[in-house]
């Protein structure tokens, strides 16, 4: 097999990772995106990135909980419906233990 097989054995494996790559990047941008670019019908390229989705998962505290701590709703600061941390630690705990 000469050079010019490898050449193209290594383009086809670079493409056929970029396509299995790709959706998992776009999930990963898309978790920086605001609210307002997440459900619109054409795609948004071009956006202010944010953290409130990484807030919402790692403390449990949901984008309108700054407007229900006003009123006195909410007093606690996490543990909300979306703490994902319990879920994660369980999930690596198991992930160690049967490897």
């Amino acid at each position: 097999m000469g050079k010019g097989f490898e050449a193209i054995r290594y383009f086809l494996a670079t493409i056929v990772t970029a396509v299995w790559l790709f959706p998992l990047f776009w999930w990963f941008l898309t978790s920086f995106k605001p609210y307002s670019a997440l459900f619109t019908k054409e795609p948004v390229y071009i956006f202010k990135p944010t953290f409130d989705w990484w807030k919402v998962v790692l403390t449990g505290i949901p984008p309108w909980a700054e407007e229900l701590k006003k009123t006195g709703a909410i007093v606690g600061e996490a543990g909300g419906w979306f703490y994902a941390v319990p879920y994660l630690l369980n999930s690596i705990t198991i992930a160690t233990a049967t490897s």
